[in-house]
């Protein structure tokens, strides 16, 4: 249950900074200039991506919790 909950909150952790930075920084702090734009990136392409990155620190943050 606990290695569920890490994951989790690291994959939340790292999506929710990737898609914040990406809307602050190169869309002028606008959601609004964000959903008219045409990314060649999307933002559900960043599922996967947070996904590796709460996997590759998972490990790490299990063997300090024990």
């Amino acid at each position: 249950m606990l290695d569920f909950v890490v994951t989790f909150a690291l994959t939340l952790f790292f999506g929710g900074l990737l898609i914040i930075y990406r809307v602050l920084r190169h869309h002028n702090r606008s959601w609004h200039t964000y959903r008219r734009s045409k990314d060649p990136v999307p933002l559900i392409f960043y599922i996967p991506i947070s996904t590796g990155g709460a996997n590759i620190l998972k490990p790490f943050i299990m063997a300090a919790l024990f």
